[in-house]
């Protein structure tokens, strides 16, 4: 599965150094290793990854199919071939503590990295960035902190016709534009 981003997540100089040194230490396996230790997962990294987890979940006799959703987040249907009966519950707890085990050694730490860095290239403080950008727009007072976030987020019930439509908008822009 590949995205629409760029073959390669550049990260050596990046804020993301402290993210992929911490998965390193988390790591058990070389190809784990060769994955993360560049700084850098490839499109075809994180592929093969996947096709690591499908396949060492097939191998423990479970089955496994990766597709993507509209978004393009992977999306894992397991599924462990027996019929709910009075064994069900036992044969599920087996396939998901295998689908765990499998897990564990192929996307465990790539998956969540990869995706974070797609998501917010630069490594922003998300709630830091809405408090500033709502400082910006003048809809909180110079001086907010993240924790006074709540405060402006909380704004509902508005309409066209309410004054506090501008600032609803103006909020919303700022929620949007700190996602990127």
């Amino acid at each position: 599965m590949t995205s629409a981003c760029s073959e390669k997540v550049e990260v050596l100089d990046s804020p993301y150094r402290a993210e992929f040194d911490a998965a390193l230490g988390r790591v058990t396996t070389d190809f784990e290793r060769s994955v993360l230790g560049d700084g850098v997962i490839t499109d075809a990294e994180y592929a093969e990854a996947q096709q690591r987890y499908v396949s060492c979940v097939e191998d423990q006799g479970y089955s496994l199919v990766v597709r993507a959703s509209p978004n393009g987040d992977p999306i894992y249907e397991f599924d462990t071939g027996l019929p709910p009966d009075d064994s069900f519950e036992e044969a599920r707890a087996a396939a998901f503590a295998a689908y765990d085990e499998c897990g564990l050694v192929t996307i465990r730490e790539i998956e969540p990295l990869k995706r974070a860095i797609e998501a917010n290239p630069q490594n922003v403080d998300r709630e830091q960035a809405i408090i500033d950008c709502l400082v910006d727009a003048e809809v909180a007072p110079r001086g907010s902190t993240v924790e006074d976030l709540g405060t402006y987020l909380s704004v509902d019930g508005t309409d066209a016709g309410d004054p506090l439509a501008a600032r609803t908008d103006a909020i919303d822009e700022c929620v949007s534009s700190a996602a990127q």
